[in-house]
């Protein structure tokens, strides 16, 4: 089993710019919208939010413990989710079509996270336009405004991949409730 530094091809000790510039590398190899695998991208979102941060960096250096999930498993953690929601409505849990009303809830986020990908593509667009608008006059090598754009663009397409994949969770979530029905005949 390989590890956070290995799935991310990255040194041990590497800085968080190497982390994200890494994460970026291989998100973009293994996004199922392009062709990879889902469940590598998960390995790999999963490396990247544990390297990212200080903190769970320590404790995955010192236990060298990692969570192993895939796609089903996010998706069925999701379908968790929702359905605790209803379970905290007490008695009302059984007069109401707990499945029906997850199923509604879903789209409901499923339209948020289509109006937040417009939102990211928009500027994504303007970024790529500024981008293309500016000029250096001079022979510096260096250019700040470049480099600010580029990664601001990295950063909206990392955004931007993040809610292309919980859409595609939310496809498989989908799937799961369609395997249940509310029955009405039985009393408890």
């Amino acid at each position: 089993m390989k590890s956070y530094y290995e799935i991310l091809e990255i040194e041990k000790d590497a800085t968080q710019d190497e982390i994200k510039i890494a994460y970026k590398k291989k998100a973009k190899e293994n996004h199922p919208d392009h062709g990879g695998d889902a469940n590598k991208f998960v390995e790999v979102l999963e490396a990247y939010n544990t390297l990212k941060d200080p903190k769970k960096r320590e404790e995955y250096d010192i236990s060298g413990k990692k969570k192993t999930r895939t796609i089903y498993d996010l998706a069925n953690k999701a379908v968790q989710m929702y359905f605790k929601k209803f379970l905290s409505t007490g008695d009302k849990v059984l007069e109401t079509d707990v499945i029906q009303e997850i199923l509604k809830l879903l789209g409901s986020d499923e339209l948020r996270n289509k109006h937040e990908q417009k939102k990211i593509k928009k500027r994504i667009k303007v970024l790529e336009k500024l981008t293309k608008r500016i000029e250096r006059k001079g022979n510096i090598n260096h250019s700040p405004i470049e480099e600010l754009l580029k990664s601001e663009i990295d950063d909206c397409q990392m955004k931007l991949n993040q809610t292309k994949f919980n859409s595609i969770v939310n496809g498989i979530v989908f799937q799961i409730l369609q395997d249940y029905n509310l029955r009405r005949d039985v009393d408890g």
